[in-house]
């Protein structure tokens, strides 16, 4: 076997843009970026302008010839990028994605979640309880990208990250305000 480098992960790592990437086909955007919302162009025989780019980064081989690595993929208009993990002798290539489903076309639309609406630098930038250090510190552990995953964070969690007692707290705080502006408590 051959061993080049290693399998790693880079990017945004948000479950819901990486589903939504990979459903697409890895053709569109999660930021909406690519030419065509379909994918398909819109002249008969001509492709579709995609702004996804993919590049492999192979980190080893087998004796058999399967290889295995990373594959990065990033958005040439916005420079969003992910990557997903592959392997060719797994029974999924991107084997990250085995249990993952493709929305069914013809199910009615799943409820969006309130808070994926919620932009949470500038929503924690612009609240007057908090200050820079600690959206620095939330931006830092990579809490900023996901909405729906943000509001379920609790004091543990903050104290896990080490957050102070009075920031976990505070971000407590502003989390429950923000699920009753939602109308998720009363």
């Amino acid at each position: 076997m051959a061993v080049v480098g290693s399998q790693f992960s880079t990017g945004d790592q948000s479950p819901s843009a990486r589903e939504t990437f990979w459903a697409s086909g890895f053709r569109k955007c999660p930021n909406q970026c690519s030419n065509n919302s379909d994918g398909r162009s819109s002249k008969p025989g001509e492709r579709a302008n995609s702004t996804i780019a993919s590049e492999d980064h192979v980190a080893g081989c087998r004796l058999n010839g399967d290889a295995y690595g990373t594959t990065v993929f990033r958005c040439s208009s916005c420079n969003w990028q992910t990557s997903f993990q592959y392997d060719e002798a797994s029974e999924t290539y991107y084997y990250e994605t085995k249990f993952w489903r493709r929305p069914d076309s013809n199910a009615p639309p799943k409820p969006q979640h309130p808070w994926s609406g919620v932009s949470i630098k500038s929503w924690l930038s612009s609240h007057p309880s908090l200050d820079k250090t600690i959206v620095d510190k939330c931006s830092s552990f990579g809490l900023l990208s996901d909405g729906p995953r943000f509001s379920d964070l609790t004091f543990r969690h903050f104290k896990a990250l080490s957050f102070t007692k009075k920031e976990a707290e505070l971000l407590v705080q502003v989390i429950e305000e923000k699920n009753k502006e939602l109308g998720l408590i009363l």
